[in-house]
């Protein structure tokens, strides 16, 4: 440590701060590696049976104590700051997909269900579809308490010998966290002890790509982050462009990612922007350039000490406790435990929509009308939660759980939709600048679904029913009745219309800049 603290006093000369960041806590993955076994430290098992070489199983206290001594050594040249890496999981540590299932582990598990059970057996429960199980349960309560045990047990060591050291945890996908039954709170609780909580929360793509697709994962990875953690917590989102150089991300994205970061009110931002290979900063790049360009910008922004609680607008609502619930389709993955709860966040983000997580007080709002389209009286919408809202009489709303829980048809998985929802298109007719075809309403759906692509007029039947139609393609179309029952109309692009049961018949022709053109329709109607 003498190294570190040399570079300690150099650093505070230029009134630099010293933090220390060691690159593992459990370790990534094995890549050839083999830890020492005078250690004497149990390395990780997969569900298969797979053993780990060097990966640290988390809840051998072998380790724990080990990882906690090391820190404490670390916090011996009382850095402002010190780091978890984000190896500090449950999953991905190659060659191991996700554990623990060694014998150890198996010993607790089973003492917590109160069974003798096989490791194939157990993870076959944990991932089985249905009604989540007792074992799945057992799991996630165990990860999340190892993980809450490893930190509180470094938190004393560190703050034991520098109490204004920062413990600092650099975060990944908070739907992978999720597998592992991760309690931001309570993590973060246990690792500060006296002091803020500070992340790094990762933001995603190590690679230059589409803004579009850098948006999708910045909503779902970083802002959740930020919302999960809170006002009051310092993060310092990290910037990674992995494997380097500007082949890998050019300078104006590296900059795109970094200011776009600001909607977390950051405290600052972390880098990692060259390799660690002994090049050290190459100045090619010109990434001194850039960021000295985004610097004043950044930091007035940051200055304004924003908060995420003040956002406001419409909210994605966000949980950390999906995978307890999930209903698995196939069971055969860990993968299948993800909650997918940030979905909609994906997209609606790049509308200024925002997450909340769950357990924070909210409403649609006094005043709010929420119109719903049902197909009464065969076809129901089920409430499944409401927010003690009262009716017109002052009686609380009911929700429908008995009902609404039986109707989830959990043998409708992805594989079925595919086959017998997807792209079910079928053609009716075609001729004389038409073409007629049923776009793929499953036939135990009571709705008929007819798209009209034509040049000409067409003649609509009403076929005994409401008709309710929209002109998807083509700049305007004139609606007539063939035996005078209504004055033409003109529908223009995106406008929907209705046409009542009692006219039979009616044609719709291309008119005006749309003569000539290629139109559509899409007709609804009961069947």
């Amino acid at each position: 440590m003498k190294a570190s603290l040399d570079l300690k006093k150099r650093l505070a000369k230029e009134k630099i701060a010293f933090s220390l960041n060691p690159g593992i806590t459990l370790m990534h993955g094995d890549r050839g590696r083999v830890v020492d076994p005078k250690l004497g430290i149990q390395t990780m098992v997969d569900q298969d049976g797979t053993q780990a070489s060097a990966v640290a199983c988390p809840g051998d206290p072998v380790w724990q104590q080990y990882i906690a001594d090391t820190y404490a050594l670390y916090a011996s040249v009382e850095p402002d700051y010190l780091w978890l890496e984000d190896d500090f999981r449950h999953f991905n540590h190659k060659p191991v997909l996700w554990g623990c299932f060694c014998e150890t582990h198996m010993n607790r598990y089973q003492e917590r269900l109160g069974e003798i059970i096989s490791r194939e057996d157990f993870v076959k429960q944990i991932i089985a579809p249905g009604e989540p199980t007792r074992a799945r349960q057992v799991y996630l309560d165990i990860c999340r308490e190892e993980m809450n045990e490893t930190v509180l047990k470094i938190e004393h060591a560190v703050h034991s010998i520098s109490p204004n050291t920062k413990l600092s945890l650099m975060t990944s996908q908070p739907e992978e966290h999720a597998t592992e039954g991760r309690n931001w709170q309570e993590i973060f609780e246990k690792l500060s002890g006296n002091q803020p909580f500070v992340a790094r929360p990762h933001l995603p793509l190590y690679n230059e790509v589409t803004p579009k697709v850098y948006n999708n994962g910045f909503n779902r990875v970083s802002r959740i982050t930020a919302h999960l953690l809170g006002d009051d917590s310092l993060l310092y989102p990290e910037l990674e462009n992995y494997m380097y150089s500007r082949y890998t991300k050019s300078n104006q994205f590296s900059r795109f990612q970094l200011e776009s970061s600001l909607i977390l009110h950051p405290k600052g931002s972390t880098m990692n922007l060259f390799d660690m290979m002994g090049t050290g900063v190459v100045r090619d790049y010109h990434l001194q350039d850039m960021l000295a360009e985004s610097k004043p910008f950044l930091s007035r922004i940051s200055n304004l000490d924003l908060r995420v609680s003040e956002q406001k607008g419409i909210h994605v609502l966000y949980g950390t406790k999906g995978s307890y619930s999930i209903r698995t389709k196939k069971g055969e993955n860990r993968q299948e435990l993800i909650p997918r709860e940030d979905s909609w966040l994906d997209l609606l983000g790049a509308f200024g929509m925002s997450s909340i997580p769950a357990g924070t007080i909210h409403s649609s709002g006094a005043g709010s009308v929420v119109l719903e389209i049902s197909a009464t009286p065969n076809r129901f919408t089920f409430k499944l939660w409401d927010w003690e809202r009262v009716d017109l009489d002052g009686k609380t709303r009911s929700v429908h759980l008995q009902h609404g829980e039986p109707n989830l048809d959990m043998r409708r998985n992805e594989d079925w939709v595919k086959k017998e929802l997807v792209n079910q298109f079928v053609v009716l007719g075609e001729g004389d600048g038409c073409i007629k075809e049923r776009t793929g309403l499953h036939e135990m759906e009571f709705i008929e679904t007819r798209r009209h692509t034509f040049t000409k007029s067409v003649i609509h039947e009403n076929h005994d029913s409401v008709n309710v139609l929209n002109l998807v393609e083509g700049d305007e179309v004139t609606v007539e009745s063939l035996d005078g029952s209504f004055e033409p109309f003109v529908v223009h692009y995106a406008q929907t219309f209705i046409i009542p049961e009692s006219i039979k018949a009616y044609k719709i022709t291309p008119s005006g800049t749309a003569v000539g053109q290629e139109c559509k329709t899409m007709k609804a109607y009961i069947r």
